[in-house]
């Protein structure tokens, strides 16, 4: 009898302890099994190759594991337990680039000590709010490729030490929400980082940043994009270094952006506060200043125009136009006057 009780307890407490060590509590690694269907590279409908596809695995504490790149079908990878977020970038060749980022997938997951955990990946074109989540998590060099329309209503800061390139394989709109609610730049290209709009030579498609200028005539509102040595870290504005480079090729438009910011030294389309802007082609039109500077506000750093087209104050629906004057505005240096800007736009 004393023998059976001993075997009841005993059995008791491997229960007990069974339950009070759960797999998560394990410390063993569990196993993501990552599922992005045909193997292989493989000819798009548009016939671009994909030529690789990269897994980016981020767990709670913000730890992300190494990009590993494969091609296509499924692949292991051994985690600690855990909450992951597996996001998954498609890549694809486009001209002389081997891999310009063209679609995205993303999946949370958790992950128990010795189990397995099946992730379908479903790729999609790129939203805004996907844009800002590749560049957030980019290498050191990235292109990525744009595929239909985007609607902004919050901007995106380009990571220091990141070089980002937009290109566009179709005609592609980029324009602020029509609620009039977005007060800052688009893009805020800060110190050590770069951002690039197109390619030397042109592209397929074209992209256009339209600031939306009637849905913000009586608000707050910014340039379209800002390239200088402020980087916005929680909220608080911080300066540090020499500013962050912007460079516009052709198929780029900036247009019908107005800006009106708090303290009034903003551009229409473009301002460089200690930052370097190269304008290789592009269009500069249509935007409004309620101060100076309808298309380009250089407050410091430098502006080097050597094609493309900034169009002055007295060019029609075209116009870039300032309540002070002046298509582009240097606030401490002295340029010679460019001959696209109109003759009542002196530099």
């Amino acid at each position: 009898m004393k023998r059976n009780i001993a075997i009841v307890i005993a059995a008791l407490c491997m229960l007990m302890m069974g339950a009070c060590f759960s797999p998560w509590e394990g410390s063993g690694e569990g196993t993501i099994v990552i599922n992005l269907g045909e193997g292989g590279a493989r000819l798009a409908a548009d016939g671009s190759n994909v030529s690789e596809y990269a897994i980016i695995l981020t767990d709670s504490d913000g730890t992300t594991i190494p990009q590993k790149k494969i091609t296509g079908g499924k692949t292991k990878l051994l985690v600690k337990p855990g909450h992951w977020n597996i996001a998954v970038n498609q890549y694809m060749a486009y001209g002389d680039k081997k891999n310009v980022l063209k679609q995205f997938g993303e999946k949370d997951v958790e992950v128990k000590a010795g189990a397995t955990v099946d992730a379908l990946i479903k790729l999609r074109n790129l939203d805004w709010s996907d844009l800002g989540k590749v560049i957030e998590k980019a290498g050191e060099n990235e292109s990525v490729m744009l595929t239909e329309d985007l609607e902004v209503k919050s901007y995106i800061q380009i990571p220091k030490g990141k070089n980002i390139t937009f290109l566009a394989q179709v005609p592609v709109i980029i324009k602020k929400a029509n609620d009039g609610n977005f007060d800052n730049s688009m893009f805020r290209v800060p110190s050590n980082s770069s951002l690039t709009l197109g390619v030397e030579g042109g592209m397929l498609g074209t992209i256009t940043f339209n600031g939306n200028k009637g849905a913000y005539l009586t608000k707050s509102s910014s340039s379209l994009i800002y390239v200088g040595d402020q980087r916005i870290i929680n909220d608080k504005h911080t300066r540090e270094g020499n500013g962050g480079t912007l460079t516009i090729y052709d198929g780029v438009t900036l247009t019908n952006n107005y800006a009106q910011a708090p303290l009034n030294d903003r551009g229409g389309a473009v301002v460089v506060d200690n930052g370097i802007f190269r304008m290789y082609g592009g269009i500069i039109s249509g935007n409004t200043n309620t101060d100076k500077g309808g298309g380009v506000r250089v407050l410091s750093g430098t502006f080097t125009k050597t094609g493309g087209t900034i169009y002055g104050s007295d060019d029609g629906d075209n116009s870039n136009t300032a309540t002070s004057g002046y298509a582009v505005y240097y606030d401490k240096s002295k340029k010679p006057i460019d001959k696209t800007l109109g003759p009542k736009d002196n530099l």
